[in-house]
């Protein structure tokens, strides 16, 4: 058993890997996901997700995120050009890893604490903007979690289990333990509609670039290519729009999503991740539904993974501060491979709850998402209670 392991602790870095935590609802604008989005709905925002992930492999697999963001205006006497400096912080706790199979629950939990100290966002034109995050560092650290481990020197002729301190295994025997640094970056074009029939559309188009230090994850300690991080390149894209009429429609507003994910390793693509889908707001309702598809490539062992995303939220304005309640549903629609041992991983659950503090008062009136909170119609009818039409 003590073989097995030692053989897990050394090798867990070729299984783990090739992504990071996966949240269903990157349409939230996290800064997990592209660091430009700091701030990027003005005023002060609060996230708090959790995911519930392999649920009939362990209860216990859980990603938890926290997120606060917020702005200053840096040139507000300026009529020319508007330009907003936005900071803030993430804070994300994973378990990466269970191995049932071996007779044991083993558990990797990893903290990463995430500084976006300095994202610019500027208004290039009377409808655009472009925010940059230029540059943001990450501290990472890897525990072992051993609370549920048994080794047969625990165990005496009775069968009572007696304490991992009373057996062999030495915990300190993963020597790379301590935080470690990373660096991302992340850049996204906003473009408002022009004319009086599409002044309430939106259209984005982001980059990003995470662990561009390659650090090692390993227990070893071995600096070699296989224990470092393999480099992550995103791509993503957002359509809002409405559906003209001079009536209220059932559906006035809709949105279409795109991202895409590349894990590259030694200049070579590893793994990808393509997500997709759509968002519809209910007029007269405070709800918003949709559902998204992710299929997961995974280069190197050619294993395809296909999701069904549902999504529903619900909207609670109460003055200038708004609260979003959102849960998203994973559930696998396809599955392929030669050596995928895990076939019937049930369901995964993921709820979040986003706080908008002062959004669209006073000095952050204006912002990326919505250009002058005050007087724009998209921004009115969303998160206003209702979600009337208005025109």
């Amino acid at each position: 058993m003590k073989k097995k392991i030692i053989f897990l602790l050394v090798c867990i870095p070729y299984i783990i890997k090739c992504q990071d935590p996966s949240f269903s609802q990157f349409d939230l604008n996290m800064m997990n996901s592209n660091p430009a989005f700091t701030s990027y709905e003005g005023g002060t925002k609060i996230l708090l997700h959790s995911r519930n992930q392999w649920n009939r492999i362990n209860e216990n697999f859980n990603n938890s995120l926290f997120e606060i963001s917020s702005r200053s205006t840096l040139n507000r006497n300026s009529r020319k050009m508007k330009v907003a400096w936005a900071y803030g912080l993430s804070f994300l706790s994973e378990d990466l890893m269970v191995f049932p199979e071996i007779g044991n629950s083993v558990f990797i939990k990893k903290k990463e604490l995430l500084l976006f100290p300095f994202t610019l966002e500027m208004k290039i034109t009377k409808n655009s903007y472009i925010s940059a995050s230029p540059l943001n560092v990450t501290f990472r650290k890897y525990d072992l979690e051993t609370g549920d481990l048994i080794f047969s020197d625990m165990i005496d002729d009775f069968g009572n289990i007696y304490s991992i301190e009373n057996s062999g295994f030495n915990p300190d025997i993963y020597i790379h333990n301590n935080w470690i640094s990373d660096l991302s970056f992340g850049f996204i074009y906003t473009r408002h509609g022009q004319y009086q029939n599409s002044k309430t559309n939106r259209f984005n188009i982001g980059i990003s670039s995470h662990h561009i230090l390659n650090p090692i994850e390993s227990f070893s300690g071995n600096d070699v290519l296989d224990s470092r991080i393999p480099s992550k390149f995103t791509i993503h894209t957002e359509i809002y729009s409405a559906i003209p009429s001079y009536k209220r429609p059932f559906i006035p507003y809709f949105r279409i999503l795109f991202k895409h994910e590349n894990y590259i390793k030694d200049y070579t693509s590893i793994m990808k991740k393509t997500e997709f889908g759509s968002t519809i707001f209910l007029n007269n309702t405070n709800l918003e539904i949709g559902s998204l598809f992710r299929i997961n490539q995974n280069l190197e062992n050619k294993i395809n993974l296909h999701n069904w995303i549902p999504i529903m939220r619900y909207r609670i304005r109460n003055g200038d501060h708004l609260l979003i309640l959102s849960y998203s549903y994973d559930a696998n629609i396809t599955l392929s491979s030669n050596n995928l041992q895990f076939l019937n991983t049930g369901t995964t659950h993921e709820i979040g709850l986003s706080i908008y503090l002062n959004s669209g008062n006073g000095r952050n009136k204006s912002c990326a998402a919505f250009e002058d909170m005050r007087n724009n119609p998209l921004y009115q009818d969303i998160m206003n209670n209702g979600l009337l039409n208005k025109r």
